[in-house]
């Protein structure tokens, strides 16, 4: 028998037929059907029980005790279910950590308490997934902008609604008086200072035109310090460049064409943009923002004021956190309500203030959608539009003088001589031009 090793390949090359299980077709691993399965699975069985939990937190706080209505209905000897819940809660926690691991039931435990939060951003990325798939860059731009608006001075933001969040709960669940005021107090200066914010940001740049005039107010050198060439290359004659320095000479000036053609390109757009009616996109928001934030807040307010002295209000019968909450929406609309009614100084002080927050929020909504906010909004526009293709043309001439190419044209035809990478990009930036 010959030592010689065996040949194992086709005279075309490719491999020959083996009985070797490792060549085989069926040995190749491929992913297991079973392991996605389970993963939507979990993702749903988790939404579940977050959807479950903030409902039942919402209701027993805002609507109706559940467990005083399901007791109701259990027999005698299973009411210690409802008395022992959170006993039973805890050891099903635990249940769940034995069996999921420490990190899945951090994931689980994280993705539940902060569900809220997630469904805001999921929401933001869904809008603008949606956006770019629809291909209108008219309605990228609406998406953008509004999504800067929300998220736009985000830590302020976040600890505006940390303190919302902290005054609501020692006014629902608070028994002391002083803290309950306090509480009350903390909470009408948070929605004073929400609607100062929004008035001027009613009367101001929006946020996104601001961001961009701040980048393109930075010097020069900052800007295009991406798009300079090494020294020596460029005191070097292109014809006397080594290989690897003419692939970086290309690389460098792609992306400067490109960044000349995106200005171009952004300013075609937002020309488009500005005949649109989608920037008042984020006028509807911050309206959205301070109607929600103004019935929350009095109804928390007003529930405050009840808890403190009952004899603020006449009401028709024990008063809860919903019938406050009904009280607050008509009170925004200047409508009393048969139910409750003010009939103190601090109970009529609240409804007053109230009321004149309702005409600031007119005022807020008239200097958003009339002739002043419209005539803004254009202004806005025109100087981004104009700062955008001011850039463009620098961008320009500093490509001239860097590469020695006589215009951006000149520019496209040598990476079409190069086969840049990117080059279909450039020429479907370049279209409407």
């Amino acid at each position: 028998m010959s030592d010689k090793p065996r040949d194992i390949t086709q005279s075309d090359g490719h491999l020959a037929p083996s009985q070797d299980a490792s060549l085989a077709p069926e040995a190749i691993q491929k992913p297991k059907i079973g392991n996605h399965v389970a993963g939507a699975a979990a993702r749903r069985i988790s939404t579940v029980l977050a959807v479950v939990f903030w409902a039942y937190c919402f209701v027993n706080i805002a609507i109706v005790n559940t467990d005083g209505k399901f007791v109701n209905y259990l027999p005698p000897k299973m009411t210690w279910i409802v008395n022992y819940k959170f006993i039973i809660m805890l050891v099903l926690a635990c249940l769940s950590w034995l069996a999921l691991g420490t990190l899945r039931f951090l994931l689980l435990f994280n993705y539940i308490l902060f569900f809220p939060i997630v469904i805001t951003f999921y929401t933001i990325w869904y809008v603008g997934k949606r956006a770019l798939h629809s291909r209108s860059w008219i309605f990228v731009f609406a998406v953008v902008q509004s999504a800067i608006s929300v998220l736009y001075n985000l830590k302020l933001k976040f600890a505006m609604f940390t303190l919302l969040i902290v005054c609501a709960f020692y006014i629902l669940v608070g028994n002391s008086p002083q803290i309950i005021i306090c509480a009350a107090v903390a909470l009408l200066a948070l929605i004073l200072i929400a609607y100062f914010r929004g008035f001027v940001a009613a009367i101001s740049p929006a946020n996104m035109f601001r961001l961009i005039k701040e980048y393109f107010n930075k010097d020069e050198d900052i800007r295009f310090k991406a798009f300079r060439l090494d020294d020596e290359i460029r005191n070097t004659p292109v014809t006397e460049l080594s290989p690897l320095q003419i692939e970086k000479w290309n690389n460098v000036l792609g992306n400067s064409v490109i960044y000349n053609r995106a200005l171009l390109f952004y300013a075609r757009t937002m020309r488009d943009y500005q005949r649109s009616n989608l920037p008042f996109i984020p006028g509807l928001i911050t309206i959205f923002r301070l109607l929600s934030l103004t019935v929350f807040g009095f109804t928390l307010i007003n529930f405050a004021a009840y808890k403190f002295d009952k004899s603020n209000y006449m009401v028709s019968s024990e008063a809860g956190i919903f019938k406050f909450f009904y009280y607050s929406f008509n009170a925004l609309i200047l409508n009393g309500i048969d139910d409750i009614k003010p009939i103190k100084t601090m109970s009529q002080s609240i409804f007053m203030t109230q009321a004149m927050l309702s005409f600031f929020l007119v005022a807020i909504l008239i200097s958003l959608f009339l002739s002043y906010r419209t005539q803004r909004a254009s202004s806005d526009l025109d100087d981004a539009i104009k700062v955008a293709e001011r850039e463009a043309a620098t961008m320009e001439d500093y490509l001239q003088r860097e590469f020695r190419l006589v215009s951006i044209n000149r520019a496209i035809d040598h990476l079409k001589q190069a086969e840049f990478n990117l080059l279909s990009f450039i020429h479907w930036l370049s279209r409407g031009i």
